[in-house]
Formats: structure tokens, sequence, C-alpha cells
């Protein structure tokens, strides 16, 4: 169960985006411990971080998009996820030297 603005692209392609998830979900189950605390850069509307809630410990979860961020906290509540923390900013690199 998924809400999402209703021009954004990615909530309007949502469908083909859960389909590219079963490798992150094969990589994850393989590679990542069960109690892991794993970060989601870009979270959107919450696809992947809901699937990451589910297959680790915590998920930080990074929205800078406020609307975008209100749907990732309604999509967490949606489906019973309480293990994400979301963080309402965005991560950028940062140039050294």
């Amino acid at each position: 169960m998924l809400e999402g603005a209703a021009d954004d692209p990615y909530f309007g392609a949502v469908e083909h985006h859960a389909a590219a998830l079963d490798g992150l979900a094969a990589l994850v189950t393989r590679q990542v411990p069960r109690t892991a605390s794993v970060i989601d850069v870009g979270a959107n509307i919450g696809l992947s971080t809901i699937l990451l809630a589910r297959l680790t410990g915590h998920v930080t979860a990074y929205e800078p998009s406020p609307p975008n961020a209100a749907f990732l906290r309604r999509n967490l509540e949606r489906n019973g996820i309480t293990n994400v923390t979301v963080q309402g900013f965005r991560i950028k690199r940062r140039a050294y030297g």
C-alpha cells in the first residue's frame, strides 16, 4: 500500500519500480544481517525503505522533498513499519582539499 502525488513520475511508475526491487531484496537477504542498520538515500515515497525495513533491523531514510517525506511517513504508517527514522534533508557530497 503506497500513496504518492498523482503528478510524481516515480509514483506513476511505482509498479515498474517495485518489480525492480527483487534484486535488492535478494542482495540484502544474502549480504546484510537481519539486525543491521541501513540507510536509504533519496527514499522518495518509501518503496525501498519499506523493503529494507522488513529485511533489516533499522533504516534511516533521507528524503529532502517535504511532500515526498510526508508521503514516506504516511506509507510507513499504512504498512505498519516502525523501525525507520525519516530525515528530511539531503545527503550531499562534500569536496575536500
